[in-house]
């Protein structure tokens, strides 16, 4: 009887050992690959850098791509990789498509950053996505009523899709009031500073009234 009890004891004492073991090369296993990783992507990351610095974009777009893969939620270097993918030359479609989902990535990390409206608005302009163009128009207006630059955005999206009674609401321009000034650009003279806005906006003030609504995408180097 005592003999058995010394066995069960021993018995445990093993089967506890083990699993401390296994533990401890389980949670091992898991901090090798934790730190393999974060070395992986702060080489990826510096290689990234170093390649946007001098102007290398394909390696540049290789490096980024690698970092992101491990840290999709860093705003900063995604708007890089657009960037990046964006100076290709030529620039392909494959390239605008992947500054395109950079971009969108950035608004769902960091729905403030202005500047990634902005630059999605230029690239749906350029590949004439005017549905996506009114979309980011109203999502700039959600974190910034009565953005200027959104409401052009959006009345350029409407006139392109030949709505052109809410494309002149966009704008203020009053139904039978054909000489009054569209409120918009009352608005932008007030803000006097956004002479390209201000421009845009009166050749499309223009189109309107004249029920010319055919849209022009803008060259690739306003990209």
């Amino acid at each position: 009887m005592t003999n058995r009890r010394r066995s069960g004891r021993i018995n445990l004492k093993v089967v506890i050992i083990l699993v401390l073991v296994a533990g401890s090369l389980v949670g091992g296993a898991f901090l090798a690959r934790y730190v393999r990783s974060r070395i992986i992507s702060a080489d990826a990351l510096a290689e990234g850098n170093a390649a946007y610095e001098a102007g290398r974009w394909n390696d540049a777009c290789k490096h980024f791509a690698e970092y992101l893969s491990r840290n999709p939620r860093d705003a900063d270097i995604m708007a890089k990789y657009a960037e990046a993918n964006l100076s290709i030359e030529p620039l392909k479609a494959a390239n605008l498509g992947a500054a395109i989902d950079a971009y969108r990535r950035v608004l769902r990390v960091r729905p403030e950053r202005e500047e990634a409206y902005v630059s999605l608005a230029r690239l749906y302009r350029f590949t004439g996505d005017h549905a996506e163009l009114g979309y980011t128009a109203d999502r700039l207006l959600e974190h910034k009523p009565g953005d200027l630059r959104a409401r052009l955005w959006k009345a350029q999206a409407l006139a392109a899709q030949g709505k052109t009674a809410k494309a002149k609401a966009a704008l203020g321009i009053g139904d039978g009031q054909p000489d009054a000034k569209p409120k918009y650009l009352e608005d932008v003279e007030r803000q006097g500073r956004m002479h390209k806005e201000y421009v845009d906006a009166c050749l499309l003030v223009v189109r309107l009234l004249s029920d010319c609504l055919l849209y022009t995408s803008p060259s690739p180097r306003d990209l």
